[in-house]
């Protein structure tokens, strides 16, 4: 299951098919290689392979399901919050879905995949839930500005759109939040945000007319990590995110 989605167990040959079959009751837990971070809307896509990836085949009549967890640390794990669910449960999808992180935690690291699979429901030669892919949604583009280091992401753009630029990325004791080219009158808010959800610092920066405007924050005190960067105003949310050594 490394790599790209292949979407189908048929067109793949066996040699080269890169899924994982949990079998009926089987359970994996994967670690993403950077946190994904709560944003607006799915932050995952399942990639789930069925026999002949038939995607009209409805789920009562193969239904191979799973239920999805994730977690911070590897350790302690919550339910995910799938967009269709697969009967009551809502971390329960069956095949294919999206997931969303529940509005209590800014992230995940860690996502934990158990089958649901009732035996003698599916038809044919069933092992269960096959995890072929998992993809986050929204998370990130990288951008270079003048030779500074910068990641961002957008999560919602408004009417009064507004560019955003966090640098030096990773930064050590200060970062510099930049909001060029806006065609707003307001004032914006800037918030900071740890990959537990919390908010570590929050500070406004006042609209001086001007097609640029940098906030610096001091963030000598907080842990090295990932922390998420919300930038709003009344009409408009731009988020990036960095990287405190």
């Amino acid at each position: 299951m490394l790599g790209a989605p292949q979407a189908s167990d048929v067109t793949t040959s066996a040699a080269n098919n890169n899924f994982l079959s949990l079998g009926y009751n089987g359970t994996t837990t994967l670690k993403f290689p950077y946190t994904i971070f709560n944003v607006s809307g799915a932050d995952l896509q399942v990639f789930e392979t069925t026999f002949g990836d038939n995607a009209s085949r409805p789920c009562s009549s193969y239904p191979e399901k799973a239920r999805f967890q994730g977690s911070i640390d590897g350790s302690t794990f919550f339910d995910l919050d799938a967009e269709v669910t697969a009967d009551d449960a809502g971390a329960i999808l069956c095949r294919d879905g999206k997931l969303n992180i529940p509005a209590a935690y800014g992230g995940i690291n860690f996502i934990k995949i158990t089958d649901l699979t009732v035996i003698g429901t599916v038809p044919g030669l069933s092992d269960g839930y096959d995890v072929d892919g998992i993809v986050g949604l929204n998370q990130c583009a990288s951008t270079t500005n003048a030779g500074r280091n910068t990641e961002s992401f957008t999560e919602v753009i408004g009417e009064g759109e507004f560019g955003v630029s966090v640098y030096p990325n990773p930064a050590d004791k200060f970062v510099s939040i930049e909001i060029n080219a806006t065609n707003s009158t307001d004032n914006y808010t800037v918030t900071v945000i740890d990959v537990m959800g919390r908010v570590v610092a929050n500070e406004v920066i006042l609209n001086n007319a001007s097609s640029s405007m940098i906030q610096n924050m001091d963030i000598s005190v907080l842990p090295s990590g990932l922390y998420l960067v919300t930038v709003k105003n009344n009409d408009s949310i731009e988020v990036s995110r960095f990287v405190k050594k």
